[in-house]
């Protein structure tokens, strides 16, 4: 397929999933930090429940309770609580015999919940059968395939997407005639039992075309000396998450290399906070500072294209008050977690990644672009400096891997895009 034909199939694709990410986007703006919110669910979505009365959901474990709960819930006006017993032992509860049955093929698993206790989490998954349990896939959020608890918000309502990426099947499971689904948490042991609420379970369309998207932290002056080059053997773009107060500083980039950039390579130059502070433990006056001076910077020197787009630094994040800050400046938000987002992705404001460290060989990200594209993720990789001499620290990497890396990425065929670019495509 040529270029030009290329570039409207993708286009299409994305545009179609953009109706879904937006219905997603407006419905955490709804939610804030309020847990009484009522939140809008898109009609493009499969709703599997919404955990209100005669769900069928029955508690099937020996331990643990499970309750119906009128004062805590995102959608309509109750959620199921689940509690462990702080022994280690599973709570689940299951809905069986589901009729008509439930096709889970080429779709995420959507999951609106909350959790109470996730520093004592060992697991928490969603798991779905076509029979009885002799054989079922699991969809993990948190443990094993899923992410870590710490990316759940402490007490706060959580929507997440699931793609295969990341599921596991047991047996030859058949998810194409679901008729039975379990919701199981297990804490870890330590006598602090976790409560877990589950307000929605519903099924979104998943992209078919796989995206990789290139980002680089702290605008070191590498990613034009040494990773440009390199990326530009296929014209491929990236994404320079930059600090203001460093620009033009000893090994950093400077205005005209960020420009060219920019207008020659078609790169974002997005926003990584002022001056890298880590936001999690400043003041509410110092985020506001460091979110409004940044953007400023960006703005008044005309990288306007991808000054809405943000990455924590540190990676370091919450789901509270620095949340609700970075959604007055920016559209976006990468974490540096994951490492699979799903497109339409979960949270724009949490975009999960994968960070490539001196440790990473190029056969560890080849198979995550492989995944990718066997599920339809989006994987967005991270790095720091692209060296020509050894990488003897672990945020560099050595410019033979990367070449690798994007040789590989171009063999594959595989969609690059900057962020903007994704964004761009799905909400207009």
């Amino acid at each position: 397929m040529d270029p030009v034909r290329r570039s409207i199939a993708v286009i299409a694709v994305l545009a179609i999933a953009g109706v879904l990410f937006l219905a997603t986007t407006l419905g955490m703006a709804h939610l804030g930090n309020v847990a009484s919110s009522t939140a809008q669910v898109s009609n493009k979505e499969l709703i599997v429940s919404n955990f209100q009365s005669d769900h069928g959901f029955i508690l099937a474990s020996e331990t643990g309770t499970q309750l119906q709960d009128p004062a805590s819930f995102a959608i309509g006006n109750q959620s199921l609580k689940l509690v462990t017993p702080g022994d280690g032992s599973p709570v689940f509860t299951r809905k069986s015999d589901i009729v008509p049955t439930l096709n889970f093929t080429d779709r995420l698993l959507k999951v609106w919940i909350k959790v109470n206790g996730t520093e004592n989490m060992s697991e928490l998954r969603v798991t779905v059968t076509a029979d009885d349990f002799g054989t079922y896939t699991d969809y993990w959020i948190a443990g094993d395939a899923g992410m870590q608890s710490s990316f759940l918000g402490e007490n706060r309502w959580n929507i997440l997407a699931l793609s295969k990426s990341h599921s596991k099947a047991e047996g030859l499971s058949d998810i194409s005639r679901v008729e039975s689904i379990q919701i199981r948490a297990v804490d870890d042991g330590s006598g602090k039992p976790v409560t877990v609420w589950v307000n929605s379970l519903s099924l979104v369309a998943g992209n078919d075309r796989p995206v990789v998207t290139f980002t680089f932290d702290d605008g070191f002056e590498t990613d034009y000396a040494v990773a440009r080059p390199v990326l530009d053997r296929y014209h491929f773009p990236a994404t320079a998450y930059v600090i203001p107060s460093m620009v033009g500083e000893p090994d950093r980039l400077d205005l005209t290399q960020l420009r060219d950039l920019q207008d020659l390579n078609g790169w974002d130059i997005a926003s990584h906070s002022y001056s890298h502070s880590n936001l999690t433990s400043i003041l509410p006056t110092e985020i506001e500072n460091e979110l409004l001076l940044s953007k400023q910077f960006l703005e008044s020197n005309g990288f306007r294209n991808a000054a809405a787009h943000f990455a924590y630094p540190y990676g370091e994040f919450d789901n509270g008050d620095l949340k609700s800050q970075v959604q007055k400046y920016y559209k976006t938000a990468r974490t540096a977690e994951g490492a699979f987002e799903t497109l339409p992705p979960s949270d724009p404001y949490r975009l999960r990644a994968m960070v490539v460290t001196n440790s990473t060989t190029p056969s560890d990200v080849s198979e995550q672009v492989q995944s990718a594209i066997t599920n339809g993720d989006w994987l967005i990789l991270v790095f720091h400096r692209i060296v020509q001499s050894d990488a003897d620290e672990e945020l560099k990497y050595p410019v033979s891997d990367f070449a690798a890396i994007v040789d590989d990425v171009a063999s594959k065929g595989v969609d690059v895009m900057t962020i903007s670019q994704v964004y761009d495509n799905k909400y207009r």
